[in-house]
């Protein structure tokens, strides 16, 4: 008994579509974006979020007046990272609830510095003139809904928009 040529069309494409299937970031960097690597040395954001790397590849942008500088960075995942810089000079600042805010948005529930938690920003540089902002951070965040943690360490390098 002979089938039908619609019968064994459809599966025949199912193979050859999940034959071709890549993985989001390969399939962006043979677009050319983004490019390999994460940002350049004077443009990225990079972490380690629990045992994961996250690299700012969708959108890296920062803005700032001088007196504080608020970064944000999405990776091909979506998930998103921000860092609001209350004190800019250069030197080991304390990451609280109340100061030097971080942020992380991933799989749709929202992890920020507990109360009690203390992280610490480190300020390499910051230039008021040319806007930019070099950095690094280490801290524990929590999910208020389920207590859940994640464990976030990284730097940052950008250029900042004046804004204010």
């Amino acid at each position: 008994m002979a089938l039908p040529m619609r019968t064994l069309t459809f599966p025949l494409l199912i193979m050859l579509l999940a034959g071709c299937a890549k993985d989001v970031m390969e399939t962006a960097q043979d677009l050319g974006l983004p490019p390999p690597g994460c940002g350049t040395a004077e443009a990225h954001m990079q972490a380690t979020v629990d045992d994961a790397s996250f690299c700012a590849t969708l959108q890296l942008s920062a803005v700032g007046d001088g007196s504080s500088v608020i970064v944000t960075g999405v990776d091909m995942a979506g998930t998103t990272l921000m860092l609001q810089v209350d004190d800019p000079a250069p030197g080991v600042h304390p990451i609280t609830e109340a100061t030097n805010a971080v942020l992380c948005l991933q799989a749709g529930a929202t992890f920020t510095v507990a109360p009690g938690t203390e992280g610490q920003l480190t300020v390499l540089a910051h230039d008021t003139v040319a806007h930019r902002f070099t950095g690094s951070f280490t801290v524990l965040l929590t999910n208020e809904q389920d207590g859940g943690t994640r464990a976030l360490s990284g730097d940052v390098a950008v250029q900042y928009a004046a804004g204010g």
